[in-house]
């Protein structure tokens, strides 16, 4: 289906829902889902974001809305936004495992890209303990992600290995 056809159907069905029976709501929402999802799928982030916010605004409480609101701004780098789309998923749905997993991995992720930037900092830096902290902090993080041995830029192999022992 294309683009255009998409856009008519988001169209003359988002007015339809306020004006129809709760079955006939729920007809349409679940067209939108079925439209947002394949989006998503097809790698068409923007126009799934756009259909899960159209889902969203008209029924608020769409547990699945808000989680796929979630891995878009995951998978765009948007953290800050993941979180509070996933926080939203688990304020309806706090039993969602699922949905705890991606809010730690946004959080983790967002972690893990604020210490990269500031490791930028650390050859000027005079507190060797901090370094060597901040170093490991950020070697767990990496290895978490599934970074092999979570080594970092100009670190020995050797000190790597013993520490992380």
């Amino acid at each position: 289906m294309s683009k255009f056809k998409r856009a008519v159907i988001v169209a003359i069905g988002l007015p339809l829902i306020g004006c129809q029976s709760n079955d006939a709501s729920f007809e349409n929402i679940a067209q939108l889902q079925e439209l947002a999802q394949r989006a998503y799928v097809s790698g068409d982030l923007h126009q799934a974001e756009g259909l899960w916010l159209d889902i969203v605004k008209v029924m608020p409480e769409h547990t699945e809305a808000w989680c796929q609101l979630g891995h878009i701004d995951y998978r765009v780098h948007r953290y800050t936004a993941a979180t509070h789309a996933y926080q939203k998923c688990l304020a309806i749905t706090p039993h969602n495992v699922s949905a705890w997993h991606s809010l730690t991995a946004a959080k983790l992720r967002e972690a893990s890209e604020t210490l990269l930037i500031g490791s930028a900092y650390l050859e000027g830096e005079k507190d060797q303990r901090l370094v060597a902290n901040y170093q490991r902090l950020l070697r767990e993080l990496m290895r978490l992600h599934g970074i092999a041995g979570g080594e970092l830029r100009g670190e020995k192999q050797g000190a790597a290995t013993h520490e992380s022992k």
